[in-house]
């Protein structure tokens, strides 16, 4: 198991959903959790990911457990059993709270904080888990088979378009989550309606490693990534391109002339993935009408 630190911040006051039951409200703490996984075309490996978050009156931590299994076909039903997810999910949660505490220091020392999840509802989750699979998730697939198991961007490391993606991710990254002039709140509820979450980190993870490894996406991936880099190269082109350049650029890495480059790469990007998706015969409304960001980030 890997497991990476997405967001880790200390609140200036209780922004929780007040307790109605009496008890002490510094020991508020809620948990959220989401999921997400795939089976690599290339490889014969499948991968389950938890993506935790830990509210608690002194801080907001978001974690990502990944789980690596051995492929047993192209679909990843055979992760979805009991024997499978509820190890795993105890594992994350586990994770997660560990985090939690040593990053919260002296706070965490206080009784009560951050109790542990317990085995029903641990075990309860799962269930919720292993049935959105069978239900939904297992038929959206079927409908998805092709595209999520034709390879479609296939990039080498030393590529010069290779580039492209850390950069993408850095710029949205930037609009999400880093930059203090930015509406950052309301950014990620307009982009990640278009973006899933899991799906964004996933991708996030991959770009970021392209530096020292090669990236293979999906036809479906490829999708997520062409909103994204369609997203990143018209607010790095709009009315809030001085915001983030400044809020970017602590270097020369970012200067005009790499700008410039991840412009120009990443918009022929744009017009080649287009062009391989009709020469497939494939028909995606995501990659065909124009969505205009820049009037949606703030």
């Amino acid at each position: 198991m890997k497991s990476n630190v997405l967001q880790f911040v200390t609140l200036d006051s209780v922004w929780l959903i007040r307790s109605d039951t009496g008890q002490d409200d510094n020991k508020i703490t809620n948990f959220k959790l989401n999921f997400d996984y795939e089976t690599i075309i290339t490889t014969q490996k499948s991968y389950l990911y938890f993506y935790i978050e830990i509210e608690a009156d002194i801080a907001t931590l978001q974690t990502r457990s990944v789980f690596e299994y051995e492929k047993k076909n192209d679909s990843s039903e055979h992760i979805f059993d009991m024997e499978y997810i509820l190890p795993s999910l105890s594992l994350a949660f586990k994770e997660a709270r560990e985090v939690m505490i040593q990053k919260c220091g002296h706070y965490a020392e206080r009784e009560g904080f951050l109790p542990e999840m317990s085995a029903d509802r641990l075990e309860a989750m799962a269930k919720v888990i292993v049935s959105e699979y069978n239900d939904l998730r297992k038929e959206e697939d079927m409908l998805n088979a092709l595209a999520l198991n034709t390879l479609l961007l296939d990039c080498t490391f030393d590529h010069p378009y290779a580039m492209v993606f850390e950069t993408a991710c850095i710029i949205l990254d930037n609009v999400l989550y880093i930059n203090p002039d930015m509406n950052k709140e309301h950014n990620r509820e307009v982009f990640f309606s278009r973006v899933p979450f899991q799906k964004y980190v996933n991708l996030k993870h991959k770009c970021y490693a392209i530096g020292t490894e090669n990236i293979s996406l999906s036809l479906f991936e490829s999708v997520f990534f062409f909103i994204c880099l369609d997203c990143a190269l018209q607010v790095l082109m709009g009315d809030k391109s001085e915001e983030i350049i400044r809020s970017i650029e602590v270097s020369d890495e970012f200067g005009a002339e790499y700008r410039n480059l991840f412009i120009k790469y990443g918009s022929d990007m744009l017009v080649q993935m287009k062009n391989a998706v009709r020469e497939g015969g494939f028909i995606l409304p995501d990659l065909e009408q124009d969505y205009n960001w820049i009037s949606r980030i703030k």
